[in-house]
């Protein structure tokens, strides 16, 4: 086997290790290496691939589908299968903006592959992400019988990765569907997430917690640990695609201590960090993108949220960061025309230069007056 083969199949494992860990930084220079390595139509598929994979974990969307789009080309022209990892990241660009039908056209053509030839981890595997999709379908019932097929290859799965995925998946359905209590899977996730340093899996996992805590009421302080841990994370790795769900949680939150203007806040910043994302992907794919199920529960708690503060005869406070004027409307703001889009930046594909938009929605949030202390929660 050639060095230089050899030596790209290693920059590929490191650059998969690294994005996995959340090591983006690291990811990308060796991005750079592989691109100068790239001389064969194979290795310059696995370049575009990581490079997509990259700018989709950075929030990047229109980078993202332009990268996937050229290896899958490439693939094409020369007859080259995509491996499993390519269409599973593909798949992620399109649940990402909602597409959630191509995702699974895609992880279907992959499961029947896999069956076909017996290759019992690969179609395991596939068959989490379609559970992943069938979770954002509201499919519950689907999603539960692809984990239950999964179950003994992730549990007993030498890649921890894969296995931590699993219960976070497993414990997303749960919370959804309102059925059973996924503490248990959480905690032997964040456990395992944290001893191999899956930073972006730990962001996602102290969200979860924090919702359980909410939704089993009486935990809020414990929730409000878990909930900054997960900001925590998402400000430190700039998961743009986070930054929504982790502000709309925390106005939850606040409702359960019942500060409903301290609430409103966090739902306008939820709202505008969503609309700062869209702006991040094709034209093409913005309307599916706020179609998405979240949309719909920030326009519900708002109003709520509203309807509480005119009871109380309450002033809504004043925030001069928020993306709601006097008098607009939620549907205003997720008005999906041009004019959202006018002061749109350009952003660089280059990979070094791939930062996230929002470090000016950055907030240092004060942490609520409890005995507890958290910041065990924010070890690496």
């Amino acid at each position: 086997m050639p060095s230089d083969f050899k030596h790209s199949q290693a920059k590929l494992r490191l650059i998969s290790q690294y994005l996995k860990k959340g090591r983006y930084s690291f990811a990308s220079k060796y991005l750079i290496q592989l691109r100068l390595d790239s001389k064969t139509p194979p290795q310059t598929i696995e370049y575009f691939h990581y490079l997509g994979a990259l700018a989709l974990k950075r929030g990047l969307g229109t980078d993202a589908e332009t990268y996937f789009q050229q290896a899958s080309e490439l693939a094409n022209k020369h007859e080259i299968r995509w491996q499993l990892q390519n269409k599973e990241d593909f798949a992620n660009y399109f649940i990402a903006i909602g597409n959630y039908a191509a995702a699974e056209q895609l992880l279907l053509e992959n499961l029947a592959y896999f069956t076909e030839r017996d290759e019992l981890y690969a179609k395991s595997l596939t068959g989490l992400q379609l559970a992943y999709v069938k979770i954002y379908q509201e499919q519950y019932s689907d999603a539960s019988s692809f984990l239950e097929k999964s179950q003994t290859e992730m549990i007993q799965s030498a890649n921890k990765y894969d296995m931590v995925r699993y219960y976070q998946y497993l414990s997303r359905l749960l919370i959804q569907w309102q059925k059973g209590d996924p503490e248990d899977y959480l905690d032997l996730a964040l456990v395992v997430a944290r001893e191999r340093q899956f930073r972006e899996l730990i962001a996602h996992l102290l969200l979860l917690k924090g919702k359980v805590g909410i939704l089993k009421r009486g935990n809020n302080f414990e929730s409000m640990g878990y909930l900054e841990g997960a900001l925590f994370y998402t400000q430190e790795l700039e998961l743009n695609e986070l930054y929504p769900e982790v502000y709309h949680e925390m106005a939850l939150l606040y409702e359960s201590f019942e500060e409903y203007s301290t609430m409103e806040t966090y739902l306008n910043m939820a709202s505008q960090s969503l609309l700062r994302n869209v702006k991040n992907y094709p034209i093409s794919a913005r309307a599916s993108y706020l179609s998405r199920s979240l949309r719909k529960q920030l326009e519900a708690d708002l109003k709520r949220c509203q309807e509480i503060l005119t009871l109380d005869q309450k002033t809504p406070q004043e925030n001069s960061s928020s993306p709601l004027e006097e008098d607009s409307t939620l549907d205003d703001l997720f008005l999906v025309d041009a004019r959202l889009f006018d002061d749109n930046p350009s952003y660089t594909q280059d990979v070094e230069g791939s930062q996230a938009f929002l470090s000016e929605i950055k907030v240092a949030v004060s942490k609520h007056p409890n005995e507890r202390n958290y910041e065990d929660l924010l070890k690496i």
